[in-house]
């Protein structure tokens, strides 16, 4: 009885082992240092991209309040500008949450917001958490602790792709409370690889608001048209 015990658990070990993702052992220092380096890459190659999103705001049993098509246009290193293509739902949800969520993406994306919200080692510092997978992808998980309590910075966990060191994946929730309205946000961002780099595929944010319960904010990222250094464009 104890061998056939002993047989069972080398076995769920094998199997565990073969289930878990093969990729080196780095320390939370090295793995920001090799995000850093991706980053710097893809600065240099990515000239600008235009996107499609559709935003989208539910309560969690999935009643729409309202949803908007927006086209994003991104010109390197700071630009950015939103058309509305369609939109339909609460006048109110779309001025007081999508419109202000474009206007302050646009804001932080030039001067100084831009390099306090960066994920670097000026805003964050890295624990190693063992590895994950992302689409298939083996991937390094890392907790990412913010260096002080902003708005613009978050706590939570990163999955950073074991053979590109770009993100893949986050999960999180912001360092500071962004209003006295909003009683908790959590968010999950996912990535995916368009041509030669690496872009938001979709945004999920779940949010507690005083007197209005909970809402679900969801963004989809579609059909990026990209402008790069060694082509003029590609989809």
């Amino acid at each position: 009885m104890r061998a056939l015990s002993l047989l069972l658990a080398i076995a769920a070990s094998v199997q565990a082992a073969e289930s878990s993702p093969v990729i080196a052992s780095l320390s939370g220092e090295e793995i920001f240092s090799r995000l850093m380096e991706h980053n710097r890459q893809r600065e240099s190659l990515l000239r600008g991209y235009t996107v499609q999103r559709d935003y989208s705001a539910t309560n969690p049993s999935g009643k729409l309040y309202a949803a908007e098509e927006v086209r994003m246009n991104y010109t390197a290193p700071d630009t950015k500008t939103f058309i509305t293509l369609s939109a339909r739902g609460s006048w109110l949800v779309r001025d007081l949450v999508f419109s202000r969520l474009m206007q302050s993406e646009a804001s932080a994306a030039r001067g100084s917001e831009r390099t306090d919200s960066s994920i670097a080692p000026a805003n964050y510092r890295f624990e190693a958490s063992g590895a994950g997978e992302v689409a298939g992808r083996p991937c390094y998980v890392v907790h990412a602790i913010p260096l002080r309590k902003d708005k613009y910075l978050f706590e939570g966990q990163i999955w950073i792709d074991g053979a590109e060191f770009a993100i893949a994946r986050i999960a999180a929730r912001p360092a500071s409370n962004p209003s006295f309205w909003i009683r908790r946000v959590e968010f999950v961002r996912t990535y995916s690889k368009v041509g030669s780099v690496w872009l938001p595929s979709r945004d999920e944010t779940v949010a507690d608001i005083v007197f209005h319960g909970r809402k679900v904010l969801t963004i989809d990222h579609r059909d990026y048209v990209l402008k790069t250094v060694d082509e003029s464009s590609s989809r």
